[in-house]
């Protein structure tokens, strides 16, 4: 495997999130970096949730394809193809896709510590 370039299509789910979440939220891990920093993609079905949660990390998201109603501690933007989102750690955060198509996200995280668990350190609001 090439240290460069990336291609993985490994979807996964959080085991510790509800059923009804687990069919319609999968993402895919491309890059976790020994300095504390992950990346990936993440696929929302249309017309989903994914709810309010809460990370000791900070995120920022970028719309692939799609258009989604999208809330960072109480404020709440509509987001499209192109926009960028910021989660500082510890927002309590949440997004809709509001389209008959999926939502698609490029998504980056960032903490201090190295080896950071990828979404098992999210907590469902």
């Amino acid at each position: 495997m090439s240290d460069y370039f990336l291609n993985r299509s490994n979807w996964q789910t959080n085991p510790n999130y509800s059923e009804e979440l687990k069919k319609v939220y999968r993402y895919n891990e491309i890059l976790n970096h020994p300095k504390g920093i992950l990346t990936g993609t993440l696929t929302l079905d249309p017309l989903s949730e994914y709810p309010p949660h809460v990370h000791q990390v900070s995120e920022m998201y970028f719309v692939i394809q799609g258009e989604a109603r999208w809330t960072v501690n109480k404020e709440t933007k509509t987001v499209k193809t192109g926009d960028w989102i910021y989660h500082p750690e510890n927002a309590i955060h949440s997004w809709t896709n509001i389209q008959n198509t999926p939502l698609q996200l490029l998504w980056i995280r960032w903490q201090e510590e190295a080896n950071m668990e990828l979404e098992e350190n999210a907590k469902l609001c």
